[in-house]
């Protein structure tokens, strides 16, 4: 939950300003006919300028995140993996490091693509390592038990 406030903290910035200037219009504009479906009532002004501020705010980030896409692509070629429990295995254990944003992983040629902003090499190595996935050359008995064991709790997760 908390993942999720942080991650939409602008679209409630924007609707609580928008619902202030919504609040402001009707209080000191309004309709004084009250035949305005929008600005006739404080709770329809509220809500309307409230949603049009976090509709704004996505139109902007968007804009932001094009001009701004630092966005980097690696595929990264291990061993180990076996099905579709370590597929998700690797997935839910990637997604959990920072700046990763997506995980996109190849069962039959071994291959884990990792899309993202400022996330570290070493880091996905190591957490791949550390589930018993390691980069290609580096395979030993102890990383073959450890990519059963996160295979298994793929399986149960999925």
């Amino acid at each position: 939950m908390k993942k999720w406030l942080t991650k939409n903290k602008f679209y409630f910035l924007g609707g609580a300003i928008g619902g202030l200037a919504g609040f402001l219009y009707w209080r000191l504009i309004g309709c004084s006919s009250g035949s305005c479906a929008i600005t006739s009532s404080p709770i329809n002004s509220t809500i309307y300028f409230a949603t049009m501020g976090a509709l704004f705010v996505n139109i902007i980030k968007k804009k932001i995140n094009l001009n701004n896409n630092n966005m980097t692509t690696e595929t990264i070629i291990v061993e180990n993996i076996k099905c579709a429990g370590c597929m998700t295995s690797i997935k839910d254990g990637l997604m959990k490091l920072s700046g990763v944003k997506t995980v996109e992983i190849n069962k039959e040629e071994e291959k884990v693509t990792i899309s993202g902003e400022n996330y570290k090499r070493e880091e996905v190595i190591a957490k791949l390592s550390s589930m018993g996935y390691p980069e290609s050359g580096h395979n030993d008995l102890m990383h073959k038990a450890k990519s059963y064991v996160s295979c298994a709790i793929g399986k149960m997760s999925s």
